[in-house]
């Protein structure tokens, strides 16, 4: 994601996506055959006001959402 959204990392990088746009990407995820997800580098020391907590834990349960879709969708096939 952008840095404007996430500076609580230890490697910003300019012109990533916005939160909305990542979240819209992860549900289109959705009935795809995924085995698995991860947040990188998150870091709230380096964001003292908790933001990047917040956004990760959002974007995660996001891909919780869609990985029990998947699994759901395995034991039905």
């Amino acid at each position: 994601m952008d840095l404007a959204f996430t500076p609580g990392t230890g490697t910003p990088e300019t012109g990533g996506l916005s939160p909305r746009e990542v979240q819209a990407l992860i549900r289109g995820l959705e009935g795809l055959h995924l085995v698995g997800a991860d947040v990188v580098e998150v870091s709230p020391p380096f964001h003292q006001c908790g933001n990047i907590a917040l956004v990760a834990a959002t974007k995660l349960r996001e891909l919780l959402c869609v990985l029990s879709v998947s699994v759901a969708n395995k034991g039905s096939s």
